[in-house]
């Protein structure tokens, strides 16, 4: 089988599309203006399986530094365990880190801007390593913050025949909302386009 595209989510969470295995194939909800110390996520991609994790800025001088874990649903069967998510999947493990670097800090409007940066890996039948880089942009409307992360992925797949491939690019955009809880917290939802599409949910503290 084929890692499925996955993201991690609010916590990190990913879920992948059949054709291509990358780590983060669902939303990568990067906002400047959000900086959560802790998230966790879910996200589907294509329909190809469900994916959840957690996601922890460990370093309050460098707020902008991301680590992610998590799990995933793939697709038929491998040397795995059972899909936990969902029955008859296999499960997939996937880590990885983001960077976020504001572009615009001193701003005094509502706009905010960043560089976005990541690396991850998946394993399961195979191993997937990716990078996405781009930017996202955000507006502060308060207590709703809508956002955007257009972006190129760069994955590469080694493994098993026929798995072994190059490396493949894929250009997607997300298109985000966060909003602020009376009982604190951010609830977070997001949806991506482009070369596939992915859509994702999760709560940030």
């Amino acid at each position: 089988m084929r890692l499925s595209r996955s993201i991690p989510i609010a916590a990190a969470v990913l879920a992948a599309a059949p054709a291509h295995a990358q780590q983060w194939g669902g939303p990568l909800f990067s906002s400047p203006l959000e900086q959560s110390r802790f998230e966790i996520l879910s996200s589907d991609a294509n329909g190809a399986g469900m994916g959840i994790a957690v996601a922890v800025r460990p370093f309050s001088r460098v707020a902008d530094l991301r680590l992610r874990v998590g799990i995933m649903d793939g697709i038929g069967t491998g040397p795995f365990s059972e899909g936990m998510l969902s029955p008859g999947r296999e499960v997939a493990y996937m880590a990885g880190i983001d960077y976020a670097m504001p572009l615009n800090p001193q701003a005094g409007g509502p706009v905010r801007a960043s560089l976005v940066a990541g690396l991850g890996v998946g394993m399961n039948a195979e191993t997937v390593v990716s990078a996405p880089l781009g930017f996202s942009l955000a507006y502060d409307g308060g207590s709703i913050r809508p956002y955007m992360t257009p972006r190129v992925v760069l994955e590469h797949h080694s493994g098993p025949a026929p798995y072994v491939g190059p490396w493949e690019g894929s250009a997607v955009v997300d298109w985000g909302v966060d909003v602020s809880l009376p009982v604190g917290g951010t609830l977070r939802a997001a949806l991506t386009t482009g070369s596939y599409r992915a859509f994702g949910i999760g709560i940030s503290f």
